[in-house]
C-alpha cells in the first residue's frame, strides 16, 4: 500500500497545472540545500584540523564529545523554523478502506525526506572516518555516529510536537522564543557548564550499545506520540475545518479610527497572526531588529572623522523595512483564497490595497520605534535609520508592491514559511537588486562627492516625495490590479 502511495504522490506532482514552476522552485530550492549541505560536508573534514590548530589538542574526539549537546541545541533551533510539520490533503482517502495508521505512518514518513535529516550524517560522517574509525574501530565509529543518528531523529519528532503547540497560537510561540533566548543568555554567561559535562556519555556511546539503543527508545517514544496526535485527527470533519476563515470573528479595533482602510488593515494583521505563513514572515521582520548588532559593532564601519560607511545603509534598509518586504512581495498572494470576494464588492479591490499599504506603513513605522535603542552607537546611526524609514515608506514599499503585482501566485497561508517557496516567481527575486542597490549606490555617490548628510538629506528627501506622491502610486496599484483582475482571479482559483 505503501508503494501505491508513492505512485499517487508522482501522478498528483506529473499532473499539476503549474508543474513547470513547480519543478524550477524546487530545482532551485534543491541546489540552495545542497550548497548548504556541500559546505557542511566539507566543514566536517576540516573539523580535526581546525580543532587541533584552536586547542592544540590531539584528542579532537574528547573535543567534539564536550560540545557536541550545542550542536544540537542549534539544530533544534533550526528545525523549529526551518522543519515543516507533515501536512498532505488526506480527505480523498478517509472515505476509502486505507487504515487511518497507514495513512500517518505515510504522513510521518514523508516529514523523515527532507535536508534537516542529513544534518548529522553530512557534518559527523567525515569527522568520524578520520578522527574515531581509525582509533577506535568501525564499530565504535558507527555505533557513535548512530547515537547521533538517534538524538537528530528524536528532535525530529520533538520539533513537531513542540510546533503542533505553539504554532496554534502566537502565545506558545513567544513562549518557545523567550526560553530559546533564555537558554542562548545563560549559556553565554556560563550558567550551562554542565552541558559539557555530558562528554562521558558521548565517549561512552563509541564503546557501547547501550546509549545507541536506549535514544532508539527515546525516539520511538516521541515518534508514538506524534503519531497518536495525527492519528486522533485524520477525520474528514478536520480537514473540512481548516478550509475555513474566521474573518466574522472581526472586532473593531484601534486602525478603525481610519475608517474601512483601517478595517481592512485590521484583518490583514488577524490574518498573519492566524497562519503559519505570516506568522513566521513576522518573527523573521522582528528576528532583523537585531541585524543592526553585525554592522554597528564594527569599528571598520566607523570612520575616524565620525561619519559612517556607505554600506550601513542596507542594515538600516532591513532593520526598518523588513516588514514591508516581507510581505509586501506576496502582496496580493496573501488573499489569493478569498480575492474574488473583494473583486465583486464595490471598490473592493482599491479598499484591499490602500488597506495592505496602510497596514505596511504602519508596521514600518512601529520598526522604526524599536530601532530607536541602535542610538546607543551614536546618534548618527539615529539619523540613518530615519532616512531609511522614508524611503522603505515612500520608495521601497511601491517598488515591492509593484514588482508583486506582475503575475501574483497564490500562497497556502498553512505552510510554513522558511523554505516554502509558493507564490514566488522570478519578480520575488529580481526585488533585491532596486531594494538594496539604487539606495547604496545614492549613499556611496552622494558621500564620495559631498558630504554624509547631503547623502541622507537626499536618500530621505526622495522618500519623502514618494510618501507625498501616495495617492498617485497607490493609485496605479490599483488601476494594475483591476486591469489584470480577471487573470488574476483565475490564476488563483486554477493553482490553489
Amino acid at each position: 500500500m505503501i508503494l501505491e502511495l508513492i505512485k499517487l504522490e508522482f501522478k498528483q506532482l506529473f499532473r499539476s497545472s503549474n508543474l513547470a514552476k513547480n519543478i524550477l522552485v524546487n530545482i532551485f530550492a534543491g541546489f540552495s540545500m545542497m550548497f548548504v549541505l556541500f559546505w557542511l560536508f566539507l566543514i566536517g573534514g576540516a573539523l580535526p584540523s581546525v580543532i587541533q590548530s584552536l586547542t592544540g589538542s590531539d584528542d579532537v574526539f574528547y573535543v567534539v564529545n564536550t560540545y557536541v549537546v550545542h550542536f544540537f541545541l542549534m539544530e533544534l533551533l533550526l528545525r523549529y523554523f526551518f522543519q515543516k510539520v507533515p501536512g498532505a490533503n488526506i480527505s480523498p482517502f478517509i472515505h476509502l478502506p486505507v487504515p487511518k495508521s497507514l495513512l500517518t505512518f505515510w504522513l510521518l514518513l514523508k516529514s523523515l525526506m527532507s535536508p534537516m535529516s542529513l544534518l548529522v550524517l553530512v557534518m559527523f560522517l567525515p569527522f568520524a572516518r578520520q578522527a574515531v574509525i581509525p582509533f577506535y574501530g568501525s564499530t565504535s565509529g558507527f555505533l557513535w555516529l548512530g547515537t547521533l543518528l538517534a538524538i537528530s531523529f528524536t528532535l525530529h519528532w520533538l520539533v513537531i510536537l513542540l510546533k503542533l503547540k505553539t504554532e496554534r497560537g502566537f502565545k506558545g510561540f513567544l513562549i518557545f522564543m523567550a526560553l530559546v533566548a533564555l537558554t542562548l543568555a545563560l549559556d553565554h554567561f556560563g550558567y550551562l557548564v554542565f552541558l559539557t559535562r555530558l562528554q562521558p556519555f558521548f565517549e561512552f556511546a563509541a564503546s557501547s550499545i547501550i546509549p545507541f539503543f536506549g535514544l532508539l527508545l527515546v525516539m520511538l517514544f516521541f515518534f508514538l506520540l506524534v503519531f497518536r496526535s495525527f492519528k486522533l485527527h485524520t477525520h474528514l470533519e478536520d480537514d473540512v475545518k481548516k478550509a475555513g476563515y474566521n474573518f466574522y470573528n472581526y472586532t473593531p479595533g484601534i486602525l478603525s479610527r481610519f475608517g474601512f482602510l483601517g478595517d481592512i488593515a485590521i484583518l490583514e494583521w488577524q490574518l498573519i497572526l492566524r497562519h503559519k505563513k505570516g506568522r513566521t514572515f513576522l518573527f523573521t521582520s522582528v528576528l532583523f531588529l537585531l541585524y543592526g548588532f553585525i554592522f554597528y559593532n564594527n569599528p571598520q564601519y566607523f570612520n575616524e572623522d565620525g561619519s559612517i560607511s556607505a554600506v550601513l545603509i542596507l542594515p538600516a534598509i532591513f532593520i526598518t523595512g523588513m516588514f514591508g518586504m516581507n510581505f509586501g512581495q506576496l502582496f496580493l498572494s496573501w488573499n489569493s483564497s478569498h480575492f474574488d470576494f473583494y473583486m465583486n464588492k464595490p471598490d473592493g479591490i482599491s479598499h484591499l490595497i490602500r488597506g495592505k499599504y496602510l497596514l505596511y506603513m504602519l508596521a514600518i513605522s512601529f520598526m522604526l520605534i524599536l530601532s530607536l535603542p541602535y542610538a546607543y552607537f551614536g546618534w548618527q546611526i539615529v539619523y540613518l535609520h530615519l532616512a531609511a524609514f522614508l524611503y522603505n515608506v515612500g520608495v521601497n514599499l511601491n517598488i515591492t508592491v509593484w514588482l508583486a503585482l506582475w503575475q501574483p501566485k497564490p500562497v497556502n497561508l498553512n505552510a510554513g514559511g522558511t523554505w516554502n517557496m509558493e507564490g514566488m516567481g522570478c519578480a520575488q527575486f529580481l526585488l533585491a537588486v532596486p531594494v538594496m542597490g539604487i539606495p547604496l549606490i545614492i549613499v556611496a555617490g552622494l558621500s564620495f562627492f559631498f558630504s554624509q548628510v547631503v547623502a541622507f538629506s537626499v536618500i530621505g528627501g526622495i522618500g519623502l516625495a514618494g510618501l507625498i506622491l501616495f495617492p498617485y502610486f497607490s493609485g496605479l496599484a490599483v488601476k494594475k490590479v483591476i486591469e489584470n483582475r480577471y487573470s488574476i482571479s483565475s490564476t488563483f482559483r486554477k493553482e490553489s
